[in-house]
């Protein structure tokens, strides 16, 4: 015993060398070669390239994987060990493992042996109808109780039997086996290999038809393994029932009702009880009573806890039989032991409450709260905040709010809101509507109407007993939460439309600014992309000034609050190319001017459509409005970045006087103004 503890220090000294290079296994065990060779794969650490030799090939050999073409290199970073030895006789070969550019030297052991016992490895021995299959998989032993490193490639044999003890004579009708290639995973190659000749792998599929129980066994298949007896393990199947809520935390008198859901492919099924096959359990029932006509409602009568446990009749009894048959027969078998079952439970509290918490969320009616993630995102580069615990007290007029006011014990637990609570909410009608409520008060849909800052105020008054009468609470519980409302930001225009080719050389004209109210009257302004394209069309300065970037696209612009982003608003900036020009019909008459006028107007006499901008009586100049259209017949928000001249036909009756203003209204993109000639 000392001389083989001795060489086991001896041969993993060289091994700790160097943590740069290693191997995936130090010691590999092996199933001798009987039906087939039995491969298994090594691997180096960090991409290390290695030459690998075996020294002793005819026990186990050793074959290089190349991942690219093998003439390219003499080394590989993975090697195939495979099992030739053909003798059930023990035997042990080292592989070598050698790094191409140092020269270190790694090793692994390779036992090559008889397998003398098997058993079948579960994840659970519960087996739930219409769900996924429970995968068995077989563990191989050797005669010192080692385990087989691997059992790819080894042919077994699977079958169903029925469970004498729990009267099932034919398990076939309890279980059934699925291969990989019928079921909805994907197989591991070696399992595809043997399922292609018609065998079974040491990797079972088994799925349950019918409630009930039945034992499946496994054996191996070759010849040489006649004397290793086969292994067996008894699966129970049954409905894939769950109790819910799991946990609840209650307060005196209050009654909450348990739901019984069964989970199976497709939809899910609710349970309605009293049920034949379903009902339910209280261990303690001085904490809390199960009501006896509706079997689902429990009423808390006392501080304390315990749980409730769902039971399902046919297992029960199935359970009981067998428990009973197995009890007669005074049978030892640890592979037949009763599976180990869990029962949905949901596990009550019944506490006292000490406190009151509001949370709100914003209720999505548009895309507003879309474009304000996405802004705070881009500006942050942070991950959205979770809009299911908003603590952020800011509320906007005109939006929808939902507030649940949650009880809690002295040790923050949240305690569960049933029907038969009662809360008392003060809600300030000068800045709310109350759009909707629960019976209990604990959650509420408000609309902000006005701003300002308002407390909201809730108070626990009791828990409505059996007889409709308020059992009020022995400790005074109240909540205050102060919040703050503001006017809505809005952007203006909604929607602009400018123009991205054929731009004057004036960056002034570049810009068009837009204008946003609301909020705390601060802004923060970004550029996101919009529907057709990746990137923003457009950018946009902190003052709003937007600048076109690309020759065609779109883009949504926010305007969001510093403080608060959740306050913002937006418009869509369309980047489009021109393509018709046209006057806007309006005045087109110029008076002669007075000899007395020394100077004309800046602005002027116009009416463009029902839009005016000034009421001066000042009609020697005449503005005119010009609209600008592209390929969709889409008129422009701003023209002044286009380089367009005006020329009149006859220049010797009026004149283009200089400048253009931007007066942005139905189809006009900017103004020009004109005068008579002073020489005509």
């Amino acid at each position: 015993m000392c001389l083989l503890l001795l060489a086991l220090v001896v041969f993993c000294g060289p091994g700790v060398q160097s943590s740069e290079f290693r191997l995936s296994d130090s010691k590999i065990l092996l199933p001798y070669h009987s039906f087939a060779p039995l491969n298994y794969t090594l691997y180096g650490s960090n991409g290390t390239c290695y030459e690998w030799h075996s020294g002793t090939s005819e026990v186990a050999t050793v074959t290089p994987l190349f991942r690219s073409s093998p003439s390219s290199s003499h080394c590989s970073t993975e090697a195939v060990v495979t099992a030739v030895w053909q003798s059930p006789h023990r035997a042990v070969t080292t592989i070598y493992g050698k790094v191409a550019a140092t020269g270190h030297v790694m090793k692994c052991d390779v036992i090559v042996d008889n397998i003398q016992r098997i058993e079948i490895g579960t994840t659970t021995q519960e087996l739930y109808l219409h769900n996924t299959p429970e995968s068995l998989t077989v563990v191989a032993y050797d005669e010192y109780g080692n385990t087989f490193s691997t059992l790819d490639g080894v042919p077994f044999e699977w079958r169903i039997q029925g469970d004498s003890y729990g009267g099932v004579v034919d398990g076939h009708g309890v279980l059934r086996f699925l291969t990989w290639a019928e079921s909805e995973y994907t197989a591991p190659q070696s399992i595809a290999n043997l399922e292609s000749k018609g065998l079974q792998g040491h990797i079972q599929l088994v799925g349950g038809l019918v409630t009930g129980s039945a034992v499946v066994s496994v054996s191996l298949r070759e010849p040489v393994y006649s004397t290793v007896p086969p292994a067996q393990v008894r699966l129970l199947v049954m409905a894939n029932a769950q109790l819910s809520p799991a946990l609840a935390y209650l307060l005196p008198e209050s009654r909450l009702q348990l739901h019984v859901r069964v989970v199976q492919q497709g939809s899910d099924r609710m349970i309605r009880l009293p049920s034949p096959q379903y009902h339910l359990q209280v261990n303690d029932t001085n904490v809390v009573d199960l009501d006896p006509h509706d079997a689902s409602t429990v009423t808390a009568k006392q501080y304390g806890h315990t749980d409730i446990k769902l039971l399902d009749r046919n297992v029960e009894e199935a359970l009981e039989n067998l428990q009973k048959a197995i009890h007669d027969h005074t049978v030892n078998d640890d592979d037949l032991r009763l599976p180990r079952r869990q029962l949905p439970t949901s596990l009550i509290h019944v506490v006292e409450p000490a406190y009151l918490g509001f949370t709100m969320q914003a209720v999505q009616i548009d895309d507003t709260s879309n474009f304000c993630q996405k802004a705070i995102i881009a500006a942050t580069h942070q991950p959205p905040m979770s809009s299911f615990a908003v603590r952020s007290w800011v509320m906007e007029v005109g939006r929808q709010y939902t507030i649940q006011i949650d009880i809690y014990d002295q040790n923050s637990h949240r305690l569960y809101p049933t029907d038969n609570v009662r809360l008392e909410v003060n809600v300030p009608d000068m800045h709310f509507h109350l759009l909707n409520s629960t019976e209990n008060v604990t959650f509420l849909l408000l609309q902000p109407i006005a701003p300002g800052i308002v407390s909201l105020k809730a108070k626990l008054t009791g828990v409505v007993n059996k007889d409709g009468a308020v059992i009020l609470t022995k400790t005074s519980v109240v909540g205050v939460q102060e919040l703050t409302i503001y006017p809505p930001v809005l952007v203006f225009p909604l929607t602009v439309l400018l123009p991205g080719t054929a731009r004057t050389t004036d960056s002034h004209t570049d810009l068009f600014r837009l204008k946003a109210t609301g909020g705390s009257g601060q802004y923060n302004w970004i550029a996101l992309p919009g529907r057709t394209n990746e990137t923003a069309a457009v950018s946009v300065n902190h003052e709003g000034d937007v600048s076109v970037v690309q020759a065609f696209g779109d883009a949504v612009v926010v305007a969001s609050s510093p403080s608060n982003p959740q306050l913002c608003g937006s418009a869509r900036v369309i980047v489009s190319s021109p393509a018709v020009l046209k006057f806007v019909p309006g005045p087109s008459e110029v008076m002669v001017p007075s000899p007395h006028r020394t100077t004309h107007s800046a602005v002027g006499y116009q009416r463009i459509g029902d839009h005016s901008d000034d009421s001066s009586d000042d009609r020697s100049v005449l503005t005119v409005g010009l609209a600008v259209l592209d390929v969709q017949g889409r008129s422009l928000t701003d023209c002044r970045a286009l380089d367009i001249l005006f020329r009149p036909l006859d220049d010797s009756v009026i004149k283009v006087l200089p400048g253009r203003s931007l007066h942005p209204a139905r189809m006009v993109c900017y103004h020009c103004k004109f005068e008579m000639n002073e020489d005509y």
